[in-house]
């Protein structure tokens, strides 16, 4: 994780949703963790933060307050938007929502293709890295992934992909209003 932050450190933050048993499986993997106090000098706010064998690196399942109980790792819209805002860059399956979501936000990505991609997650791949957006990701192997996220890290923030053709955002909410209005 050298070299990924200044101070060397890397904080990653897990989006299980659904899938509480990865959620589990991971906290296991990682072993202990600190629930309060402080760790690797950042705050944890009562967050569970684990660790594996890096020391530079913590782990977050990402919980967002707001959340039902019965959906402990499930993250809504609006804390989903807070991360990614904050965020320096995603690793991502290249699903239609997320990565339209990463567009709109300028959130550097690393598409994670290493099980394959449908046909339609290989178009969004591809256009995603023409424009310097993303990285494919095609191996799990850990130096694939810290190659990747070394990559997706150099190509900042930029919202080019969400912009229309005279370099404004594209709002489809005021779009699809306009086009409704038009229509009636």
């Amino acid at each position: 994780a050298e070299g990924l932050r200044p101070d060397g450190r890397l904080r990653v933050v897990v989006i299980a949703g659904a899938n509480a048993a990865m959620a589990e499986a991971l906290k296991a993997s990682l072993g202990p963790a600190e629930v309060a106090g402080e760790l690797a000098g950042e705050p944890a706010g009562g967050r569970r933060l684990l660790r594996g064998t890096n020391s530079l690196v913590t782990v977050e399942l990402g919980r967002d307050p707001d959340a039902d109980a019965s959906r402990p790792y499930f993250v809504g819209p609006a804390y989903l938007a807070e991360l990614m805002d904050v965020a320096s860059a995603a690793i991502t399956k290249p699903g239609g929502g997320t990565t339209a979501e990463l567009a709109y936000r300028g959130l550097p990505s690393v598409l994670d293709a290493s099980k394959g991609a449908m046909h339609w997650e290989e178009f969004t791949i591809q256009r995603f890295e023409t424009a310097g957006r993303a990285v494919a990701l095609r191996s799990s192997s850990t130096g694939a992934i810290e190659a990747a996220l070394r990559q997706a890290l150099q190509l900042g923030r930029d919202c080019m992909l969400a912009q229309d053709s005279r370099g404004q955002l594209v709002d489809s909410r005021e779009r699809l209003r306009q086009r409704l209005q038009a229509s009636a």
